[in-house]
């Protein structure tokens, strides 16, 4: 065996070892280091189409719109994506953790200005978690700061991403009671539309977000859960007032109940805040969202029956604003119209001013094979704003649209497993009115792929 063999197996062996569950651990010392490596590699397959021809449209504004990247006319998609993801945990006597997540990906192959055209690497890093966390055996608490994931709420109507900021969580023994608190920092300077509102946020560059909130179980028939969030404006002297987000606050509650084979819960958000609409200062932020559940666990399948709805816009307003407001937009129930896998997105994935009715069937036919099929009701809760609409001038409508999944995943070997996931989506009115479209076909998508995690 060469040289260069002999030292890239001991490196590779050295790795191992060091990676290894409970890999460091030195006897008979004072102190006791442990490391853990996990992660996950996926491929996937996307196939999409919106089934509009091409025709439809007039050559113009079919260019216009394909020059600005919006790709919702194009009839068919057929790409491929990967997405690798590795994460490092190291603890200090099980007190003291500090942990690392790492992403290379999603690359996209196969679709316009992906970044994996042939000739090119299509390279995407970047860092999704980096934290330190004490959590004393002697104490029934948590801190937490450095980039986490979180989530505002139970269903992460509000806020559901990674962040940069500090979390203290401390259990109230003997009171079955958590109470959590979190010091949030968005700091940025690209003047999108982060919140997903619909107006460019010029003015987040610094804000700051807090969250608290608390869990009660002390009754075994019934669990409270309480939170509050604020999105606090610290520039409001911004010179571009016009587009000044100012504060925006949330309090909601969330009561859960297990009778037997059935679970019921209900969560209720309302929002309540100021800021500049369309050039007006000082308008009202009202808005209201809910969402509410049963889960029937029969012998061999769980059907969820949903009702989820988010307050929305009046265009007609100057002085109220009542859609409600989001720090990010994510609510996923679907394949489609809420999207949570990728591909279409027929909301933003956002559930302020729609609502859904939605059933899902979940079973496993036989050991490693899981089942769900999602059927799903969506309309708008407030008129659309049609003023500037060309193909569907003055003519609102309300209804979203109804969609049908079917979702497979087979546990080919312990850590992988190959899944599909089939959505149809046909379009109601008041989605062609909010996509100012003749469309008239279904949007379809499938999404084949396999993970291995380990």
């Amino acid at each position: 065996m060469s040289r260069r063999k002999s030292l890239t197996s001991a490196l590779l062996l050295g790795l191992g070892l060091w990676a290894s569950p409970a890999a460091a651990q030195e006897e008979g010392a004072d102190t006791a280091l442990t490391y853990r490596v996990g992660g996950s590699l996926r491929v996937r397959g996307l196939s999409l189409s919106n089934g509009t021809l091409a025709r439809e449209l007039d050559p113009t504004t079919l260019n216009s719109l394909r020059v600005s990247g919006n790709d919702d006319f194009d009839g068919t998609q057929n790409f491929l994506d990967t997405r690798l993801r590795v994460q490092f945990k190291a603890t200090l006597l099980q007190e003291v953790s500090a942990f690392m997540a790492l992403e290379v990906g999603d690359i996209t192959f196969g679709v316009r200005d992906a970044g994996g055209a042939l000739g090119t690497d299509g390279v995407v890093f970047e860092n999704k978690n980096l934290y330190l966390e004490w959590h004393p055996t002697r104490y029934s608490f948590r801190l937490r700061g450095g980039l986490y994931a979180r989530e505002s709420d139970p269903h992460g109507l509000i806020l559901s991403n990674d962040v940069a900021g500090l979390q203290g969580e401390v259990e109230l023994l003997g009171l079955n009671t958590s109470v959590y608190a979190d010091m949030i920092k968005a700091v940025e300077s690209s003047r999108l539309d982060l919140d997903g509102d619909g107006k460019i946020d010029n003015d987040y560059n610094d804000r700051t977000i807090f969250l608290a909130g608390f869990t009660n179980a002390s009754l075994d028939f019934l669990s409270i859960s309480g939170f509050f969030a604020a999105d606090i404006d610290n520039t409001q002297d911004t010179p571009v007032a016009a587009n000044t987000e100012q504060d925006v606050y949330w309090a909601g509650a969330k009561l859960s109940s297990q009778f037997g084979i059935v679970r019921v819960s209900s969560t209720v958000i309302g929002a309540y805040g100021k800021r500049t609409v369309s050039g007006t200062p000082g308008v009202t932020i009202r808005g209201l969202a809910t969402h509410n559940q049963i889960t029937v666990s029969l012998p061999f399948v769980t059907v969820d029956g949903i009702f989820g709805w988010a307050s929305g816009r009046n265009p007609s307003s100057r002085t109220s604003d009542e859609a409600f407001p989001v720090i990010t937009p994510f609510y996923g129930q679907s394949g489609i119209i809420y999207s949570n896998f990728g591909g279409f997105s027929a909301t933003g994935s956002n559930l302020s001013g729609t609502a859904h009715t939605t059933l899902k069937l979940r079973a496993t036919p036989f050991e490693g094979l899981d089942v769900e099929t999602v059927f799903v009701w969506a309309w708008y809760t407030s008129d659309r704003d049609v003023s500037q609409a060309v193909n569907e001038f003055n003519r609102d409508a309300r209804d979203l649209g109804f969609e049908a999944d079917l979702n497979l995943t087979y546990t080919v070997l312990t850590g992988f497993k190959a899944f599909a996931r089939g959505s149809i989506f046909f379009p109601g009115k008041g989605y062609k009115v909010e996509r100012d479209t003749r469309r008239s076909g279904a949007l379809s998508q499938l999404i084949v792929g396999a993970q291995f995690d380990f």
